[in-house]
């Protein structure tokens, strides 16, 4: 399984979660083009586990922002 460096690039409302599956597309990175960064990722699949949303401060817990 390639686990992407997801960058600023993931669409949709929810963090995603290890186990979710996503689709991406890949983008080399300069300036040597030796690296990948995902861009246009969007969560096809959600895992049971309760998901932040994006616009949810971190330390936020236990309340509306959850979401799924």
């Amino acid at each position: 399984m390639i686990i992407p460096n997801f960058g600023s690039s993931i669409e949709g409302e929810y963090v995603p979660l290890p186990g979710d599956e996503v689709k991406y597309k890949l983008c080399p990175i300069p300036p040597k083009y030796e690296k990948n960064q995902a861009i246009n990722v969007q969560i096809v699949n959600l895992t049971p586990e309760v998901h932040l949303r994006w616009d949810c401060p971190v330390s936020e817990e236990e309340s509306e922002c959850h979401g799924h």
